[in-house]
């Protein structure tokens, strides 16, 4: 597995009017060259596996980092063992992977999105197969969530302040065999939003 490393985010917006383009670098998390403190924000593909990257992790975002956890890896999932100790350290209790058809749909005034409409976008056409399972998640806001078939509904983004740090975890995957948001146009100002967030603009 790997991460997503971003040096800086620029609020600025280029005449096409999308958000200029920010320094982010790729990295396994087996590469020793990685200092997290270099870095203004953290995007995980997946839980990392080894008790090291869980504890470096989270000493960084305490400390005033942005992280944004990506529950379901498009690649190799660690064990469940690892995966429940990760979660536990970030303040959530893994409940398994589900799979299914889950749709999305937004929270009503999610202070989360204040200054942010994305009433121009369908949501709910928006579609995810694999999701993780959460426990107890009074201290995370919810602003978006997912419905099943059933009309059950479980957390899609949660959202925390931890420390000094800001703590964004998406319950299902941004891997296409998983799920169709990155290929909807509402997934570039989600994103930016999400990095605005994690730089706590």
């Amino acid at each position: 597995g790997g991460a997503y490393f971003v040096k800086k985010f620029l609020e600025a917006e280029n005449a096409g009017g999308r958000p200029s383009v920010l320094r982010a670098d790729f990295a396994q998390y087996s590469d020793e060259r990685v200092r997290l403190e270099d870095y203004g924000a953290v995007i995980l593909d997946g839980p990392p596996t080894g008790a090291r990257w869980t504890k470096a992790v989270r000493n960084y975002l305490f400390s005033g980092g942005g992280v944004f956890l990506v529950a379901v890896p498009g690649g190799h999932e660690s064990s469940a063992r690892e995966q429940g100790a990760f979660w536990e350290a970030f303040g959530l209790k893994s409940g398994g992977i589900a799979e299914g058809k889950f749709y999305l749909g937004q929270a009503r005034d999610a202070a989360f999105f204040s200054g942010k409409d994305f009433s121009g976008f369908d949501l709910s056409r928006t579609a995810a197969g694999r999701l993780l399972l959460t426990g107890d998640t009074r201290d995370f806001e919810a602003p978006w969530s997912f419905r099943d078939e059933a009309g059950g509904v479980y957390p899609a983004l949660l959202y925390k302040r931890a420390g000094k740090g800001r703590l964004l975890v998406w319950t299902s995957s941004f891997d296409l065999a998983f799920t169709d948001l990155p290929a909807k146009p509402v997934f570039a100002p989600f994103m930016a939003h999400n990095l605005k967030k994690l730089f706590g603009l």
